[in-house]
């Protein structure tokens, strides 16, 4: 058995595309060919094709279709007659698009504010992030969005990448911590070698003006509760029954002077 090996062996496809694993070979007697993912079968929809081209030419394609990303891994074709066994490997990549799955913020002790953002992808995107005074200023383009970048005593940011084995995809997560509380709002960016861009803003809400606006709020919850009960004593006192004292004289009708 003479296995002929293809021009490229890493193969790099995007998500929800076809795509066809092929192998040229040269066997007598005529052999059987067996495709595996990972050393066990193959799951999802597929197609395997196995034709003699000549005497002893035989091609084998192995046609995956509307690939997914849990059928990224390493595929090989196992060629036998009985007399001979030769086995060659694919290494298969699924591009998934770049995408922003969380964007949170919380304050931290010392006036600090801390934003998070974590994107997922196939390869791994990146991440940058903008500033902006007015989030509306630059939802209507009368402001621009300005790059973060990391300044001592300002800000800093800090970014990871992991992979997440489930969704057989790349995580990336990013941590943009301010020094000194400000009124902004922010906007992670992320994308990768598909193109598309993933983007998504918040408004930072700092500490000691999310406690004045509480403070606000109770206050006026108060003022309410106060109008009401006096609203509630007026309308209590309005439906009482009034009482009326009159004396009447009783001229006598008897007799006797009685």
């Amino acid at each position: 058995i003479d296995i002929k090996p293809p021009q490229q062996r890493n193969i790099s496809v995007k998500l929800q595309e076809n795509v066809e694993l092929r192998v040229a070979m040269e066997a007598y007697p005529p052999p059987q060919v067996y495709w595996t993912k990972d050393g066990a079968t193959i799951k999802g929809d597929k197609i395997i094709n196995t034709r003699q081209e000549h005497e002893i030419r035989y091609v084998s394609v192995l046609t995956l279709v509307r690939v997914r990303t849990d059928q990224k891994g390493l595929y090989t074709v196992l060629v036998t007659n009985g007399d001979d066994s030769k086995e060659m490997t694919f290494d298969l990549e699924v591009q998934v698009p770049a995408q922003i799955k969380d964007l949170t913020d919380h304050s931290l002790p010392g006036k600090k504010h801390l934003v998070t953002c974590v994107a997922e992808g196939v390869p791994a995107p990146t991440i940058q992030w903008y500033s902006c005074g007015s989030m509306l200023k630059c939802s209507n383009q009368t402001e621009v969005w300005k790059p973060l970048t990391p300044e001592p005593e300002v800000l800093s940011i800090h970014t990871n990448v992991s992979d997440n084995e489930t969704r057989k995809v790349s995580q990336v997560r990013s941590q943009l911590t301010f020094q000194t509380p400000q009124q902004a709002a922010v906007r992670c960016e992320t994308s990768n070698q598909e193109g598309l861009i993933s983007r998504r803003d918040i408004k930072l809400v700092f500490s000691s003006l999310f406690s004045q606006v509480a403070v606000l709020a109770a206050v006026l919850a108060l003022v309410v509760i106060v109008i009401m009960s006096f609203i509630i004593l007026i309308a209590i006192w309005r439906k009482k029954p009034r009482y009326e004292i009159r004396w009447k004289v009783i001229e006598s009708v008897s007799q006797d002077g009685h």
